[in-house]
């Protein structure tokens, strides 16, 4: 019984709350119609100020380019609405009749006020309202980027895409001299790898020769989207960015642009030599070696622009200021520049709008090889290419570099003369013997290729290099800054030397026979350890000898290199007891009796076509450890004996017959 009682009372109850609730409903709005009215002003107020406070944050997001969140831009829509009704609702509530809609008014009031305070709360939770945008980085990055579509650069770039489409390669190097346009090339690769969506992420950034690691790791993860914090140690920052790299489904490519060394990528978090599904790394830097060590698997090596190229580029950065009074003068600025464009860049824009007399002094710079003289030039091409010199970090590649700029411009340089130059001023440090002097030359000049510093010669048997015209005027600006020798080819430098004393502490000097001539007294130079002299192919008077005492004033000489026309040796040689190469190159020298004066030469080499006779005064010789006669055409006789008495002999270099 009281179970039934207690069941009839809650069926009951339920009953009278059903019928009570419509009844009271309508009292309810009726009654509290001013305060459901008073409510919705209050949380309105509320609304519009989270909506300026919502709004701020959302135009300073998109100021800084980012991606504002979905979830935010509805709430903005829903808000403006609501906010937009709410006070039409009030505006008509004044002119309404109250006392007829007092229950519909308070009823609509009391809904909005439900809304607005569902809309507060969810502001109260937003987290970040926005995020990075990679692909708009990328657009930013070639807004205003000229970039040239020479043919020259259009092959190589086709076989970076091709290389990069290519599953099995997962880093690629390209590489080239400073200035030679790497960033340029990645900078349109980059853009068309975007157009044609074959990565779905991007990132570039600039490594250089100084490397900031947690710059770079803010640079990576601000393109794809990572946060890293900054109270994070480098070495936690790094395994977030190599797992974002290596653990993402999606298609990354990573540009690293400049790099100059073989360690360091690893502690920013690059995932060299690990194979990831979708990442691959694109390396540019002036040193080949640099991208081999950090795991290329395949490097590009880019060149220089060819003429016409060149001489377009040229125009185009010069604009309408060159007149048809300038064309023969642009020929030979862009001649001068051997299509190296930031050389081509700087000079057109230093010109434009110059007049006449500005063209004439910039392009006598050039010939006089004075770089730092022409505005734009030191701060661009001269500072770029010393750096690479800078950044060799090894004193004998720097030392083989510096010989390199005793020669011509455009001259084939024979690695034989750079070795026997080399061994006679003792640069190669624990060498002793002329073939293990050899192996440390080849070194050399590969550390030097790898840098973009020489090129390879025109040679067959790959027995010479070369340098570009400007790398040379740099060389031979550093070189007469650092150990004050001195290339002299030119009337011009001659001049400079009249009255003068400062060429007397020079340790190397290079000039034209001819010039010697022009001298008012022999070279008076005591600290001189080398010596190259130099006839002048384009001048048809020929030197039929040289001053008796040209010599006097140079006792410490170690290296001589004569190639001119004289047909006998300088009457004052025998004064250079303290010589150790001497490098004859003479189509005409049949005479060289004087030559067994030189009681400490160590190297020895002949070329020419006049000697037939192997003067028996070499025999005298008793340091000679060299012996190159391999260009002495018509040698047809060597004294019996001669060659035996030379017991220091390690190499001997005969004519083939």
């Amino acid at each position: 019984m009281e179970v039934l009682l207690a069941i009839g009372g809650t069926i009951a109850g339920e009953i009278a709350k059903n019928l009570v609730a419509p009844i009271w409903r309508p009292i309810y709005y009726l009654i509290y119609y001013k305060h459901n009215i008073e409510n919705l002003k209050e949380e309105l107020q509320k609304l519009d100020g989270k909506r300026t406070e919502v709004g701020l944050l959302v135009n300073n997001a998109k100021s800084n380019l980012l991606v504002v969140v979905d979830s935010v831009i509805r709430w903005q829509e829903k808000a403006d609405g609501i906010d937009r009704r709410s006070k039409e609702f009030l505006q008509n509530e004044m002119n309404m009749n109250k006392c007829l809609n007092r229950y519909s008014l308070s009823r609509k009031a009391k809904k909005m006020t439900e809304n607005m305070l569902a809309l507060l709360e969810e502001a109260r939770n937003f987290g970040e309202i926005a995020y990075p945008d990679p692909c708009q980085k990328i657009e930013l990055w070639f807004s205003d980027e000229r970039i040239k579509n020479f043919k020259s650069r259009e092959s190589i770039l086709n076989d970076i895409l091709m290389a990069l489409k290519n599953d099995d390669l997962c880093v690629i190097g390209i590489c080239g001299m400073s200035g030679i346009g790497k960033t340029t090339m990645v900078k349109q690769l980059m853009k068309n790898m975007e157009t044609k969506k074959l990565f779905d992420e991007f990132a570039m950034v600039a490594v250089s020769d100084t490397p900031d690691v947690r710059k770079i790791q803010d640079e990576i993860a601000s393109c794809l989207g990572l946060e890293l914090k900054n109270d994070e140690s480098e070495v936690v920052r790094a395994s977030k960015l190599r797992q974002r790299l290596t653990n993402c489904d999606k298609r990354i490519l990573l540009i690293l642009d400049d790099v100059w060394k073989e360690d360091g990528l690893g502690e920013i978090g690059v995932p060299l030599g690990c194979r990831s599904n979708g990442c691959k790394i694109v390396l540019t830097s002036r040193n080949e070696f640099v991208c081999s060590s950090l795991g290329s698997q395949r490097n590009f090596l880019m060149k220089v622009l060819n003429n016409e190229e060149a001489l377009v580029l040229f125009k185009e950065t010069a604009g309408d200021s060159i007149g048809h009074d300038l064309l023969d003068t642009v020929k030979e600025i862009v001649n001068e520049c051997e299509g190296l464009p930031i050389a081509i860049v700087t000079l057109s824009k230093a010109l434009k709008n110059k007049n006449k007399h500005v063209w004439n002094d910039v392009l006598l710079q050039l010939n006089n090889s004075k770089l730092e003289d022409i505005s734009g030039m030191k701060t661009k091409v001269f500072s770029a290419i010393e750096l690479s010199y800078n950044c060799l970090e090894d004193e004998e590649a720097q030392s083989c570099f510096l010989l390199c700029s005793l020669f011509p411009e455009d001259f084939n340089i024979l690695v034989e003369d750079l070795l026997e130059f080399g061994m006679g001023l003792r640069l190669f440090k624990r060498v002793e013997y002329g073939h293990e002097g050899r192996d440390r030359i080849y070194k050399l000049i590969d550390m030097l290729k790898g840098s973009n510093l020489l090129l390879e010669g025109d040679d067959e048997w790959n027995e010479s290099v070369k340098m570009h015209d400007l790398v040379r005027d740099v060389a031979i600006s550093l070189a007469s800054r650092n150990k004050q020798w001195h290339t002299l080819q030119n009337q011009a430098r001659i001049n400079e030397w009249q009255g003068k004393d400062w060429y007397k502490n020079c340790t190397a000097i290079s000039l034209l026979c001819e010039d010697i001539k022009k001298l008012k007294d022999h070279l008076k130079c005591p600290n001189l350890e080398l010596l190259q002299l130099w006839n002048d192919c384009q001048n048809d008077c020929q030197l039929q000898s040289l001053p008796i005492n040209v010599l006097e004033g140079m006792k410490g000489l170690k290296v001589l290199s004569i190639a001119s026309r004289i047909p006998s040796l300088p009457q004052s040689i025998d004064v250079l007891k303290n010589l150790q190469t001497l490098c004859l190159c003479n189509d005409r020298l049949n005479e060289m009796h004087t030559i067994g004066d030189l009681v400490k030469l160590e190297i020895l080499e002949v070329r020419s076509y006049c000697l037939e006779e192997l003067p028996a005064e070499i025999g005298s010789l008793k340091n000679l450890r060299l012996l190159n006669l391999r260009r002495v055409v018509n040698l047809r006789y060597i004294p019996p004996g001669v060659l035996l008495r030379l017991s220091k002999l390690e190499e001997l270099y005969l004519p083939q017959i």
